[in-house]
């Protein structure tokens, strides 16, 4: 019992406190751009929408070229209204050159029989601020591809798009892969 208490706590405590992790990337093909990456946030599970806004604050002042929305950005236990809320939040980042999302595989609702909101749903909602959805599509912004890979555990492995049909002679651009 105290080790499954442990555990639990751990777990919790992690879930509540988020870390920001910097990495630099050299390339000869960009310089100076930075990428805000937001994964596995599970809206209205973990995150609520007042830390969601001051995560969305703290990421606006670093000035970030591009956010990356990396898929469980919400759950199958996440309201219709949260998830709108916080499309709204997440819309307000500021940033240079855009926001883009790919599904990961607890966005779309399929472990629930019934869901809340479908992907659709998701989908028009960050449309509507100004969040760019990558469905197994791909996106050129100055001299970088973004590729937005549909997620394997919604498209089953066989019924999305390979990586070499994404990646169509992307060689001189700085190649940036979005997969949940």
């Amino acid at each position: 019992c105290l080790i499954v208490s442990f555990i639990f706590g751990y777990g919790y405590y992690r879930m509540n406190h988020i870390v920001e992790k910097r990495y630099v990337v050299q390339s000869n093909k960009i310089d100076d751009f930075k990428i805000a990456l937001i994964s596995d946030m599970h809206m209205g599970v973990s995150i609520d929408q007042k830390k969601l806004k001051n995560i969305c604050q703290d990421i606006s002042k670093q000035n970030v070229d591009i956010v990356v929305l990396d898929g469980d950005i919400f759950d199958e236990n996440t309201s219709y209204d949260d998830m709108k809320a916080a499309c709204q939040i997440l819309g307000t980042i500021q940033n240079q050159k855009g926001i883009y999302y790919v599904f990961g595989n607890h966005d779309s609702n399929h472990y629930t029989s019934m869901p809340a909101y479908v992907s659709a749903d998701i989908e028009y909602e960050l449309e509507k601020n100004h969040i760019i959805v990558l469905n197994d599509e791909t996106v050129t912004i100055d001299h970088i591809t973004i590729i937005g890979r549909g997620d394997a555990g919604y498209y089953q492995e066989d019924s999305r798009l390979s990586i070499e049909e994404l990646y169509t002679k992307q060689t001189q651009n700085y190649v940036i892969v979005l997969d949940h």
